[in-house]
């Protein structure tokens, strides 16, 4: 099945970002670290650093936004594209709402995923998937798991400079296609400290499968070093079917793929750390727009990877100065209560 076209891409994305953010405080991120791009078909090893910046929101629907935004500059010493700029992008976005409840732990979701990457050592030019997708998850305080499938579009273009010294030319440098995905991913609570990722996703476009992804991250909770930061460890490595270039039948003996490697492993290593507090305001006017008290709830955490709740609250009485801060912590979710805990004969047993 073809692709046809790319072309609404953006707007689908706009839409997601048009989307109130009024809800909860946006959770922005940023974080620097280094890297090494691996092909081990060339023998090469490309180190860099990067720079990542992420997102994550939920808003009055209880829709999920997120994205990362990972900039990479490369030390590029092996030159497998010979002309290559050694300064390279990824995103991932993400839009997700539930459609089923099953228990409090296991959902029914909707999502939207629309991943790219450009200008790589190893000659991806450009590449895009938008995949609309149902998935399954589980999800508890020590372990995740969940499943999904999707439909949409493939777009995978290889750089010029390796395939025409192989016989291709500009025209044989795209593959754009309607394609199907099928993921898997999982998460392990190691104390209170570490977590352990793992994820597996496969495309195809219905005849032979297009591209195969693995990875799996370590993360430390590093709020030792910075408040509210993550330490991560991540290995992916992605596979590529190039077959799908070819100029002539497989078997010819002339054949030549249009690149000389078709896989690659990313190592990288970061630390994420909060770009802000985000904070909400309430005030309560007074006379002739004067106001009178202002509440503000600051310091947001994010538990069970959805609520969002604030450590700080301080309220300050404007017209004597004087203000009473509230602390909260040890915030406890899936505790068994229900509404029939908080109703009037429950609270008179409570005394």
């Amino acid at each position: 099945m073809e692709f046809k076209s790319s072309r609404f891409i953006l707007p689908t994305l706009c839409f997601s970002f048009a989307t109130s953010f009024s809800a909860q405080a946006i959770d922005w991120r940023i974080g620097f670290g280094g890297h090494d791009i691996i092909v081990e078909q060339a023998d090469s090893h490309t180190l860099g650093v990067n720079a990542k910046f992420s997102f994550v929101h939920y808003t009055e629907s209880g829709i999920l936004l997120s994205g990362d935004m990972n900039v990479f500059i490369d030390h590029d010493k092996d030159k497998l594209d010979p002309d290559h700029i050694p300064v390279w992008f990824d995103t991932e976005f993400l839009a997700k709402g539930a459609l089923f409840k099953i228990s409090d732990t296991s959902h029914i979701n909707w999502e939207v995923e629309l991943d790219g990457r450009r200008n790589t050592v190893n000659s991806v030019e450009k590449q895009f998937k938008l995949m609309p997708a149902l998935s399954y998850e589980f999800r508890t305080d020590a372990f995740d798991f969940g499943v999904k499938a999707g439909a949409g579009g493939y777009f995978l273009e290889i750089d010029d400079d390796v395939p025409k010294t192989r016989g291709y030319d500009r025209s044989d440098y795209q593959n754009k296609t309607g394609a199907y995905t099928l993921a898997a991913d999982t998460r392990i609570g190691l104390g209170s400290s570490f977590d352990l990722e793992g994820k597996a996703q496969h495309w195809n476009d219905g005849s032979d499968w297009l591209e195969n992804k693995y990875s799996v991250n370590l993360n430390y909770h590093s709020d030792s070093w910075i408040e509210d930061s993550v330490f991560v460890i991540s290995i992916e490595h992605t596979e590529y079917n190039l077959d799908h270039y070819a100029k002539v039948p497989l078997d010819d003996p002339d054949y030549l793929p249009i690149l000389p490697w078709d896989n690659d492993t990313l190592v990288n290593a970061w630390d994420m750390a909060k770009m802000q507090t985000p904070h909400v305001n309430f005030t309560v006017p007074y006379r002739k727009n004067s106001p009178l008290k202002t509440l503000t709830f600051t310091g947001y955490k994010q538990y069970l990877a959805k609520h969002w709740r604030a450590d700080t609250q301080e309220m300050i009485n404007h017209q004597n100065g004087k203000s009473t801060e509230l602390k909260w912590s040890d915030y406890a979710f899936k505790t068994g209560l229900s509404d029939s805990d908080f109703n009037r004969n429950s609270s008179k047993r409570e005394r």
